[in-house]
């Protein structure tokens, strides 16, 4: 079946990683969020604005829907799980050990384009998101993504909206002709950056970036 392309006008302004100004109200959007949760809860594909380019989303908890990105990644490493996006810093505890260092990155630039691979507290046998104990977790700070994570229940498991080892769409339109019988949903949008997340793994108080994407080593080096 084709994906369905919906469009929201939304806008969040943001007091700290935990603490929206704003809540989306979900009599405002009741149509897009009917159509949303029911591809998500039922195991399929959504495509979404992100802070950075397009993404893929899918439920985190559901196993089926972790296969089905998994496949349409095609060529996508088999021991590179995927990143999971939460709607606030409380929710990725959850999920994930903060050591110090790794709470001050969180605090810094949460919400916003970094990615910390932290020890796992949970899912430690899923191979779709967690690999030698760790778990790749951050909160984007776009106005869509936020609308979806605050509106579902369950965290998000997302990826870049693309083959693996070829580019990202850069909007809608594109990623209906690549992803029109893959994706349920598709939002309206285009990729606010070409640049990606900047990845991080935190050890305790040992730091690695894993992938420099919008955040620079340097801005990572001076926030801790």
């Amino acid at each position: 079946m084709p994906a369905k392309i919906i469009h929201l006008d939304l806008e969040i302004i943001w007091e700290d990683c935990n603490t929206p100004k704003h809540q989306f109200s979900q009599k405002s959007y009741k149509d897009a969020l009917q159509l949303i949760t029911a591809a998500l809860s039922s195991g399929q594909i959504i495509i979404h604005p992100t802070d950075t380019q397009l993404g893929m989303a899918v439920d985190t908890t559901n196993v089926k829907a972790l296969k089905s990105l998994f496949a349409v990644k095609q060529q996508r490493q088999a021991d590179q799980p995927f990143i999971t996006a939460c709607r606030d810093l409380n929710f990725a505890k959850q999920l994930v050990k903060f050591s110090a260092p790794a709470l001050k990155l969180a605090e810094k630039f949460w919400p916003g384009p970094l990615t910390l691979v932290l020890p796992a507290k949970t899912d430690l046998d899923n191979k779709f998101l967690v690999k030698d104990g760790y778990r790749a977790v951050r909160i984007p700070g776009d106005d869509c993504s936020q609308f979806l994570l605050q509106n579902y229940p369950n965290p998000l498991t997302t990826t870049s909206a693309n083959i693996s080892g070829q580019r990202p769409v850069q909007d809608s339109d594109e990623a209906m002709r690549l992803f029109d019988e893959q994706a349920a949903v598709i939002i309206d949008g285009r990729e606010q950056s070409e640049i990606p997340s900047t990845i991080v793994r935190v050890d305790n108080d040992k730091i690695e970036v894993l992938r420099l994407g919008v955040i620079t080593e340097e801005e990572i080096s001076n926030a801790i």
